[in-house]
């Protein structure tokens, strides 16, 4: 499956070990050619689940080279192509509504990407059943596309629904993961207690499972170190990341903000926000960049910098210091740490233009921020 997995929640996926490097080496994106391989298939004729596989592959291909409303029309395209074999495919139908879901958020059109990621459970509802447990599982997606696209409020509504659903199903184990989503979001709105309480539920519910043990002491260490025991939290964290496993980000700066002078001080003073910002051109373009960065042993980011320039680098600059802030949990000191890449998109979203109605792009600009490790080959020693 390769939907775009979005560090939405402030838990961050990592990067397989890698040694230590003495000089820096370029950073190369693995050059597939999938959208190749997906025209081969289309011109053979191929089953409808090969062709959704390789249309997601085509699609992250062009995704990975910045070229998103290539990478959204490939998947708009494959979704009309197959949406008549979702009886036989629904699985697979799921994935790409999910996968198109992110793609059309890192774009700009939160329109498609609300409906994607509705698409992507309803087609299970109605193939699979209401009740089974991947479509329980994959309602948690509501959720998250509502948290990408800011609204905090009815993401917890959804969490909130998606667990009731569950618990209704006696699927404990998807209740217990959807009640920890809930103690996340917690978490993020400030409410520590509730937090807790969501948690403390959640491992009542399915108490012997690893995944849920794991994220559970995670969300704690966070909790620790907000409130300012660094070392609590390393504590807690002592022994959760062996071998390969990336270590769990434990706290970060507030992200930087894009807003020209003028946009921050009419938000000040309740007036409707400006569109054009000294981020984001006239046209309403998209900038994203690729920023490369390794997480030491002690948990620190180190040789934190822009690894593909993308639209360009000077608008990036201040990310370059909200990285270099992180934390993350302590590793063996004897290893080389983690090396990571991540994709920020700072894009504003479509809306109607008054004068022409016309779908343009004039939404405030967000930062968007997607794991790009795996497409990249790591340093070499």
């Amino acid at each position: 499956m390769l939907i775009f997995a979005l560090a939405a929640m402030g838990l961050q996926a990592g990067s397989p070990a890698v040694e230590p490097v003495e000089a820096r080496e370029e950073i190369v994106i693995r050059g597939t050619r999938m959208r190749d391989a997906l025209a081969d298939c289309l011109a053979r004729q191929c089953p409808p689940g090969e062709e959704v596989d390789a249309a997601m592959a085509a699609a992250a291909e062009s995704f990975r080279e910045g070229k998103y409303l290539e990478s959204k029309a490939t998947l708009t395209r494959a979704v009309a192509r197959n949406a008549q074999h979702a009886a036989k495919i629904p699985g697979k139908m799921s994935d790409l509504y999910a996968t198109l879901a992110d793609v059309a958020e890192h774009e700009g059109d939160n329109e498609l990407s609300r409906a994607s990621a509705l698409r992507s459970v309803t087609v299970l509802r109605k193939y699979v059943g209401a009740d089974h447990p991947a479509t329980l599982a994959a309602a948690a997606r509501i959720g998250d596309m509502r948290l990408k696209l800011g609204n905090t409020q009815l993401a917890a509504t959804s969490y909130r629904a998606a667990a009731e659903a569950a618990e209704r199903a006696g699927d404990d184990k998807v209740a217990a993961a959807l009640g920890l989503r809930r103690a996340r979001l917690a978490f993020l709105d400030g409410s520590p207690r509730t937090a807790l309480r969501y948690l403390d539920a959640a491992e009542r519910r399915y108490p012997h499972d690893a995944w849920l043990s794991r994220q559970g002491r995670i969300l704690r260490a966070q909790i620790l170190f907000r409130a300012g025991d660094e070392a609590g939290a390393q504590r807690l964290m002592a022994g959760i990341t062996t071998g390969d496993q990336p270590p769990p980000l434990l706290a970060a700066p507030p992200p930087p903000s894009f807003q020209s002078p003028a946009e921050d001080a009419s938000r000040r003073h309740g007036e409707p926000s400006i569109t054009i910002t000294s981020a984001i051109e006239a046209s309403g373009a998209i900038r994203w960049v690729d920023i490369g960065f390794w997480i030491k042993p002690d948990g620190r980011t180190e040789e934190v910098e822009i690894v593909q320039p993308g639209t360009g680098t000077g608008w990036a600059e201040p990310l370059i210091a909200y990285v270099a802030g992180r934390r993350y949990a302590a590793t063996d000191p004897s290893g080389p740490g983690f090396y990571r890449v991540e994709r920020y998109t700072l894009r504003p979203s479509y809306g109607l233009d008054k004068m022409s109605r016309l779908k343009v792009r004039n939404g405030e600009p967000t930062l968007h921020i997607v794991d790009m490790t795996s497409s990249v080959v790591p340093p070499k020693s």
